[in-house]
């Protein structure tokens, strides 16, 4: 099936073919165990590493790279490689019903050392709560979109 890969360690969006299995989401996205993210109201989800954040200062630095995503629920900053799905109500994988150029355009590569602090600072208050969602956090209300030339961190 139809999907699109994001791939913040080569800053691009492609086109991808999916088998829908759970093993073919890890492989795609290079972790061991990946979490959703709905987007929209159509029920597509991009898949990313669920362990993303859960590295040490200096291995977020040098090894995680992030990526903007636009969705209904505002900018998000995703960790890792993302997947992106169509969903079926109940459940079940589809082809990606956005278009390639869609989600081009609501793709974002935030400049790293933004990206780890905002991360970092999400951490922290994630250690101090007791359910919260990584994946699905927004930005703060300053972001400016990554379409405008801002950066998580960057301030109005």
């Amino acid at each position: 099936m139809k999907a699109y890969l994001i791939d913040p360690f080569e800053q691009s969006v492609r086109l991808v073919e999916h088998d829908n299995t759970w093993q073919d989401i890890c492989y795609q996205t290079q972790c061991q165990v990946p979490a959703a993210v709905s987007i929209d109201s159509d029920g597509e989800r991009v898949f990313v590493d669920k362990q993303g954040l859960q590295l040490s200062t200096e291995a977020l630095l040098q090894t995680q790279r992030f990526f903007t995503l636009k969705c209904q629920a505002g900018v998000r900053l995703l960790p890792g490689r993302g997947l992106l799905l169509g969903m079926e109500a109940v459940g079940g994988a589809t082809d990606a019903k956005i278009k390639l150029d869609e989600l081009r355009a609501l793709v974002g590569w935030p400049k790293q050392e933004n990206a780890v602090r905002w991360a970092l600072s999400l951490i922290t208050l994630l250690q101090s709560a007791t359910d919260a969602t990584v994946h699905a956090a927004p930005l703060p209300d300053n972001h400016k979109a990554a379409d405008s030339g801002g950066q998580p961190g960057d301030h109005a």
